[in-house]
């Protein structure tokens, strides 16, 4: 799992690209990658087109991501979805998650 972090200085916004397996084996990790991002970001883009494999801890991460996003009053958008997540979203009916 490789997790890269941009930061657009001048408008405060965040791209998280997100490669590889979003699964149990990274998520402690991943955590620690994730929630360190938001703090000097108005607002978070999350790019997870490169995302082979997701299960539900890699959904749990997502879901805190939006819910920390949200309680810090920053806006939280999902911007592309590889055909895993977009199935595993579908599946347990979560495309909301995408949305802030």
């Amino acid at each position: 799992m490789n997790i890269e972090i941009v930061r657009e200085k001048e408008s405060g916004c965040c791209l998280l690209r997100i490669e590889g397996e979003m699964t149990i084996y990274g998520a402690a990790e991943m955590k620690e990658k994730i929630i360190s991002s938001l703090g000097p970001c108005s607002e978070i883009y999350a790019d997870l087109s490169q995302v082979s494999e997701i299960d539900t801890s890699g959904i749990q991460l997502l879901i805190l991501l939006r819910r920390e996003a949200q309680a810090q009053g920053k806006r939280f958008r999902i911007t592309s979805k590889s055909a895993a997540v977009e199935t595993v979203t579908g599946l347990l009916n979560l495309n909301e998650i995408s949305e802030n």
